[in-house]
């Protein structure tokens, strides 16, 4: 996890929390979380598919 933390620029505390929050948040809360993270996710990715051309 630490790794994925670290791409994301996320801290590990803030993944911890994440997590923790997946055990307690109802579901269409942890839904929007997830869509705000797979969108932060491609975004790093095409960032860095940029830097490398």
């Amino acid at each position: 996890m630490p790794k994925v933390a670290a791409w994301l620029g996320l801290s590990e505390e803030t993944v911890e929390t994440l997590l923790a929050m997946a055990d307690t948040e109802p579901e269409d809360v942890m839904d929007a979380l997830d869509d705000a993270i797979y969108a932060m996710a491609t975004a790093v990715s095409a960032a860095g598919e940029v830097d490398t051309e």
